[in-house]
């Protein structure tokens, strides 16, 4: 079974927020989040969005969707594309999520404006 509300709570609690805080923002009650967050209940589309845009992730993080690559690298030279690669794998791994960058992440972006400047 998939565990939507796991993953609700995680991001929520990466955020610092409370379920009452969550709620306040998406205009429903903390029993509502309370419920999501037990897969007891699942939100709405138009929640799902609004949880989404106070979290600051894609809805896709929340649903079974498999998709390779989200955006194309596709004519970049194989370095270029080994270090955007590299970088978006940083940036959308779930115990990177944060409101700033890793010093990794940062590492990743200094070695890409270097690469990219020489071309």
């Amino acid at each position: 079974m998939y565990d939507m509300g796991s993953k609700l709570r995680a991001v929520r609690e990466q955020r610092g927020l409370t379920q009452g805080e969550l709620a306040r923002r998406i205009l429903r009650s903390t029993a509502a989040v309370s419920s999501y967050e037990a897969n007891k209940q699942i939100p709405p589309t138009d929640v799902l969005v609004s949880i989404c845009e106070v979290l600051h992730v894609p809805i896709t993080y929340f649903v079974e969707y498999d998709c390779n690559d989200t955006y194309s690298a596709a004519g970049l030279p194989p370095l270029q594309k080994e270090l955007v690669d590299l970088l978006f794998q940083e940036l959308t791994e779930s115990e990177n999520a944060s409101d700033s960058l890793t010093e990794r992440q940062i590492e990743i972006i200094r070695m890409l404006m270097l690469i990219f400047s020489s071309r």
